[in-house]
């Protein structure tokens, strides 16, 4: 009997995570997708376009507007509202992108801050990810899943490609190794350990993490504001 229960148990698990997998894949699946200009407030514009334009310093703000109705709208709206008001230094660059993935839509805001030395930038990010079908915003834990990571898997790909960007700079001249190794390197730039800062953008069915961190003129060889991919 008590064999019986176990196997029921096991199978129950199963149908589970079957249809927990098949959720996720259909949320991603191009197969799933359609038209969204029904769910649209202005059906003439993009599902994400500039709401706001604004002059800080010497830099401008471009501050989304997330054209999708009701309240998931409206709570990501405020958000974004409530997160450009906390940069109150002059000279903060605000810039954004978006992308669409079958049915999600993921959007990343990027922040360059310019008031604190001639030479570094601090560099922030705000990412978010809607399920169109749903209306929902997609936990981390959904992005994984999909696309078949852990945690400590994408912690471990952005440190080795953090290593590999540190490298790169050694070989273009652009850090002296011997003045500054990869941990001086880390440290200067304020980088944190763990993923409690990061955030996830989805561009071109790719997974990307983005952390904060103070970037450089020396470091002119690469983009200012950049993303790890960290999923095939």
């Amino acid at each position: 009997m008590r064999k019986k229960n176990n196997n029921k148990i096991i199978m129950f698990s199963i149908i589970v995570f079957l249809i927990i997998a098949f959720l996720v894949w259909y949320a991603f699946s191009d197969k799933g997708s359609e038209n969204f200009n029904n769910m649209k407030i202005d059906s003439s514009e993009y599902l994400v376009y500039t709401g706001n334009e604004l002059d800080s310093g010497s830099y401008k703000q471009y501050i989304p507007f997330v054209n999708i109705k009701g309240e998931i709208g409206e709570l990501i709206n405020n958000n974004i509202v409530e997160y450009v008001n906390s940069f109150t230094n002059d000279n903060t660059c605000i810039t954004y992108e978006y992308d669409l993935s079958g049915n999600v839509l993921s959007i990343l805001l990027k922040v360059e801050d310019h008031s604190i030395a001639d030479r570094a930038t601090l560099l922030y990010f705000r990412s978010y990810n809607i399920n169109l079908k749903h209306k929902e915003i997609l936990s981390n834990e959904t992005l994984f899943s999909y696309f078949n990571v852990s945690s400590s898997m994408v912690l471990n790909n952005y440190n080795y490609q953090l290593e590999e960007y540190y490298k790169k700079l050694v070989s273009n001249n652009s850090i002296n190794s011997n003045e500054c190794d990869f941990n001086c390197f880390y440290n200067n730039r304020e980088f944190t350990n763990g993923l409690d800062d990061a955030e996830y953008y989805v561009k071109e069915g790719k997974l990307f993490v983005y952390k904060p961190y103070v970037h450089y003129s020396l470091d002119n060889n690469d983009e200012i504001t950049y993303g790890f991919q960290v999923s095939e």
